[in-house]
């Protein structure tokens, strides 16, 4: 149904965060519905209509927005790493990759006393890479204080494209250069970008392929749920 022609033109979007989609709120056109606004009895009779439609809208966005945590909960609870060689539930393997200056960072020494790290497969060349690269700088300047680590790991087969990529769209979480894809290989990954979320016992909670939508809600349960160190 086009919401458009069913409310008229004057309809407000707002964006759902969670869901990256939009509510709209619709400002219905009184002549659509027959309703006259001149005069005080036709307002009393609007009134009348208007409050009980306005009741069932409410109660209708509760329970749809009840229903959709729900499923939230339930697509990360049922979520299967695509990845062969990481299984959630279980530890998350060790790696080391050198950073753009050349030293080495090894993941378990990195992911040190944080409560949940994201390590995300990405390349300067990968679209859906770069739409989700803000949305990572954003979450990471947010929530680093909370708990956080970003790794990005670069898959660039030329390395003054990731260069030239970061000096134009900067990030302040770590980089990892995984010269020949090495890594990338050693873990089974398929598509870019890849995502992987860790935890604060260093068991992996979630592994997926593409941009994730809840993402951000399952770091911040994961950061409520870890205990403070």
């Amino acid at each position: 149904m086009n919401i458009e022609h069913f409310f008229g033109h004057n309809v407000q979007c707002s964006p759902f965060n969670v869901h990256r989609s939009f509510v709209c709120w619709p400002f219905r056109d009184s002549r659509k519905f027959g309703f006259n606004f001149a005069g005080n009895a036709d307002a009393v009779i609007l009134a009348n209509k208007v409050a009980p439609m306005k009741t069932a809208l409410t109660i209708s966005f509760l329970a749809l927005f009840v229903a959709f945590s729900v499923k939230v909960k339930n697509d990360l609870r049922s979520e299967k790493s695509p990845l062969g060689a990481i299984k959630i539930g279980e530890m998350m393997p060790d790696f080391t990759l050198p950073d753009p200056a050349g030293t080495d960072v090894t993941f378990s020494q990195a992911k040190g006393q944080n409560k949940v790290v994201v390590i995300n497969f990405w390349a300067s060349w990968c679209a859906p890479c770069r739409i989700e690269m803000p949305s990572f700088e954003k979450m990471y300047k947010a929530k680093k204080q909370s708990g956080l680590l970003i790794l990005g790991v670069n898959e660039d087969e030329e390395r003054a494209k990731m260069d030239e990529y970061l000096k134009g769209k900067p990030v302040s979480f770590p980089v990892l250069v995984d010269q020949g894809s090495e890594l990338m290989k050693r873990f089974g990954v398929r598509a870019l970008p890849t995502t992987i979320v860790v935890n604060s016992d260093g068991k992996v909670q979630m592994v997926y392929e593409g941009l994730q939508e809840y993402l951000e809600f399952l770091v911040e349960s994961q950061l409520k749920a870890s205990p403070s160190k």
